[in-house]
């Protein structure tokens, strides 16, 4: 070792004043290192088989080799930088050179720090090549998708407010392609970023690991967007997504939103979304009572203040006129609390046509007679109190021979309570009916009927008439169905 004087001081006073020592030749071998990780039981061991440095007096640069395994595997060090003296006892630029090698990686710094007692002004070039992405995190016990990374930057600023500038990474393999670039102003307070990213993916591995575990089956995404801001306040913007699965599925989403640091992260959320599909077999993953039925295209807008997160300007059509046709037109409301999501408005417009009534069957599960063409609408809302619906009309008709109509609300509809309906057929004779049936009855004239049920499940009052030439037919019923068996009483 060597003692280097204190600026300025004089020779005959050197023992009266504060020595700085450092190491001027160093030699180390077979070293070994034991380093735990956080909350892994098993440590990474590395062993220096050799570490020397070189900073003889009066040299012009310091020399610094390694080498050695880390968990048994080979890494090779090296370098050369100025000299301690040319760091301690001047304000000269100190320039230094370091490579790592492991496992076909490298890492590699070079630069400069400038005026090394002041500012500390920093000049360095950085660039990492990891063909073995996986491999490299596997060393440090950490888990990585089979890729390859690439990245070059340069650290600007100074030591204590260091930037980062000019950053390109990428992260690459056969059907995978993500790129970043752009700038960090100050890298230990995380703020400044202006940053560009983009991604390109089509291999499946890595789809599964990225998309939630109940997301329709893609088999290419693609994205782009700018983060600006800092890491406590970061804008996303010009953000686009475009998803694409088999048969024609597609996915986009385009937007801008904020990331806080807060419990409720997400904010101010501007956002479109769109979908389009062969058929609706991909939503049935999620509830298998979705109808298989297709085509499927929709679009939303959606925009998040506060906790509310609202899906509005609805736009949903499944199906095809001529079968089964649904059509959905509204808006949503959803309460977003300590990660939890609850419904908070809804008012929704719904459509269905069909050219048969038999296409219902679809639906419900049950068969549905040939009625003859079916056009329903039906308004549902959710304004603070139990989702209803508000406007229902039902329009059925068979030419001349049949028409039924159905119209009412009902105040709760998952209880099904507060119902208000009213019913009115119409049929050229009784045997019009009966053929809905497959049963033959007398022609006995024009049919008319109507009738009107209120209630409840647990109480449904139910009153009807029914005309058939001078014949007239009333009925009253009384009937509960919240037992284990339906209770129905009434006169006829």
């Amino acid at each position: 070792t060597r003692q280097m004087p204190d600026e300025g001081e004089e020779d005959d006073d050197e023992d009266m004043q504060l020595k700085v020592p450092f190491v001027e030749s160093l030699d180390i071998e077979n070293l070994v290192i034991h380093y735990l990780l956080l909350d892994e039981t098993e440590p990474l061991e590395i062993k220096l088989a050799s570490l020397g440095k070189d900073d003889r007096a009066g040299a012009e640069t310091v020399v610094l080799t390694g080498a050695g395994p880390i968990d048994d595997i080979a890494f090779k060090l090296e370098g050369e930088s100025g000299t301690a003296a040319n760091l301690l006892e001047t304000d000269k630029p100190f320039p230094f050179k370091y490579q790592f090698d492991v496992m076909q990686a490298v890492i590699h710094a070079e630069g400069r720090i400038i005026n090394p007692r002041g500012t500390a002004d920093l000049d360095i070039a950085l660039q990492v090549e990891a063909p073995d992405l996986q491999g490299l995190l596997a060393l440090l016990h950490e888990t990585a998708p089979d890729i390859a990374l690439s990245a070059t930057g340069r650290l600007a600023g100074t030591l204590a407010a260091p930037r980062l500038d000019d950053l390109e990474l990428k992260l690459s393999k056969d059907k995978v392609a993500l790129q970043l670039s752009g700038t960090v102003g100050n890298l230990l307070r995380a703020e400044d970023i202006q940053l560009d990213f983009s991604s390109d993916i089509t291999d499946a591995e890595v789809l599964a690991s990225l998309l939630p575990e109940q997301s329709p089956h893609f088999n290419s995404l693609k994205t782009a967007g700018k983060f600006s801001g800092s890491g406590d306040d970061l804008l996303l913007s010009d953000y686009t997504l475009d998803a694409s699965g088999p048969g024609g599925l597609k996915l986009g989403l385009a937007g801008s939103a904020r990331f806080l640091a807060a419990t409720q992260p997400l904010r101010d959320v501007k956002a479109t979304l769109s979908i389009a599909s062969p058929d609706t077999a991909f939503a049935r993953q999620f509830n298998e009572a979705i109808p298989l039925m297709g085509p499927l295209a929709g679009s939303a807008r959606l925009s998040m203040v506060s906790d509310v997160l609202l899906i509005d300007e609805i736009k949903l059509t499944a199906g095809d006129s001529q079968k089964l046709q649904i059509d959905a037109r509204g808006d949503i409301k959803l309460g977003v609390t300590a990660g939890k999501i609850m419904l908070a408005g809804l008012t929704l417009d719904l459509g269905l046509q069909a050219p048969s009534t038999t296409s219902l069957t679809t639906l419900t599960g049950t068969d549905i007679p040939a009625l003859g063409r079916i056009k329903a609408a039906a308004h549902v809302s959710d304004s603070g109190g139990p989702t209803a619906i508000t406007e229902l009309d039902v329009k059925v008709d068979k030419g001349n021979d049949l028409q039924l109509t159905a119209n009412g609300s009902l105040a709760d509809l998952e209880k099904l309570d507060g119902i208000d309906m009213t019913l009115e057929l119409t049929a050229s004779d009784l045997n019009t009916i009966g053929q809905v049936f497959d049963q033959t009855l007398p022609s006995e004239g024009a049919v008319k009927y109507s009738g009107r049920a209120r209630g409840s499940m647990a109480n449904l009052r139910y009153n009807g008439r029914a005309y058939l030439r001078n014949t007239t037919i009333g009925t009253e019923l009384t009937a509960s169905f919240t037992g284990k068996r339906p209770r129905v009483t009434g006169s006829i």
